[in-house]
């Protein structure tokens, strides 16, 4: 049998000690990358509806005047509001239509503090709320009631 003597033994033991404190280090690195890189999809993805990102989901085909002169607005309700920036004619009576299918996250929880609207929404149907005309410039904003998700109209 071999003999090794103490120095040879304790420079095993520091290489040893060294792979080892190498590949704890290299699983911190790359635990922690993926915590970060997760946080980043998560909050991109789920931000999409956010009041804070209203602007960047805009549809004019959600809007139309019906034959008796009503504004209708439709806003799709669920995972958020779609879309969220809305622009709608000034100076004619409006119907906010938010249309819910299946609807049981916070969207569902309507409120429009300007209106006075603080409401739950059915899980699918179209609930309408009637608007008075709108000068040129204002804005009816809104969201649920835990503020995740928010959406703002616009009159021009």
């Amino acid at each position: 049998m071999p003999h090794h003597s103490a120095e040879h033994r304790n420079t095993a033991n520091m290489t040893m000690s060294s792979v080892n404190s190498r590949g704890i280090a290299i699983i911190i690195v790359a635990t922690f990358l993926s915590v970060i890189l997760g946080t980043y999809v998560f909050f991109s993805v789920s931000s999409a509806g956010r009041g804070e990102n209203i602007g960047q989901d805009t549809a004019l085909e959600t809007v139309y005047i019906r034959e008796d002169g009503v504004q209708i607005v439709e806003i799709k309700t669920k995972g958020g509001f779609s879309p969220s920036q809305i622009e709608a004619k000034a100076g004619v009576p409006t119907l906010l239509r938010f249309k819910t299918s299946g609807t049981f996250d916070c969207s569902a929880a309507l409120t429009i503090p300007s209106l006075g609207v603080h409401q739950t929404l059915p899980p699918t149907a179209d609930t309408d709320i009637e608007v008075v005309s709108q000068d040129s410039g204002a804005e009816i904003i809104g969201g649920c009631s835990g503020g995740t998700y928010g959406f703002r109209v616009v009159f021009m």
